[in-house]
């Protein structure tokens, strides 16, 4: 199921929760509970994200690659505020540029532009990570504790 979820996971949000259907019931027949139990409870006691989270750390991970320098060669037009400035900020060299684009319905759902905004999203401690393995741990346990208090998976977080 998350074979490509970087790239897929950009798609529409009725799409999104097709997904999450289907994941939440497979979290129900592994744990042999009834159709009425709380999702969030079951994917705790799983260790899972949802979907368009897993995607997410997935994102955060190949743009950490990318700052590395062991990414794909598409991922080279991501360009960090450092690159373009000649004055150093404090946290440039953390931080991306968001590419342009005209229209929200043309750009925004890219590949590009949705990965620098998650990343810069981020907190700062998790953007500071070197190891890849390391950094999919700390931003895994980053999305759990969002869902330590709530009763159902929303998408309008994300």
């Amino acid at each position: 199921m998350f074979y490509g979820s970087t790239i897929w996971s950009n798609c529409s949000a009725d799409n999104l929760t097709r997904i999450l259907k289907l994941q939440k019931r497979a979290a129900r027949v592994i744990l042999g509970t009834d159709t009425r139990s709380n999702s969030v409870n079951l994917f705790n006691k799983l260790g899972w994200l949802p979907f368009y989270d897993e995607a997410k750390v997935n994102k955060c991970s190949l743009v950490l690659k990318r700052l590395q320098g062991n990414c794909p060669s598409y991922m080279y037009d991501l360009k960090c505020n450092a690159d373009l400035h000649t004055r150093s900020g404090r946290y440039s060299a953390l931080n991306l540029v968001c590419p342009r684009y005209n229209r929200e319905s043309e750009g925004e759902r890219t590949l590009n532009v949705s990965v620098t905004r998650l990343w810069n999203s981020l907190p700062l401690d998790l953007k500071k990570e070197t190891c890849v393995t390391s950094f999919r741990k700390a931003i895994y346990s980053h999305f759990l504790t969002r869902y330590n208090d709530v009763d159902h998976f929303s998408l309008s977080e994300t």
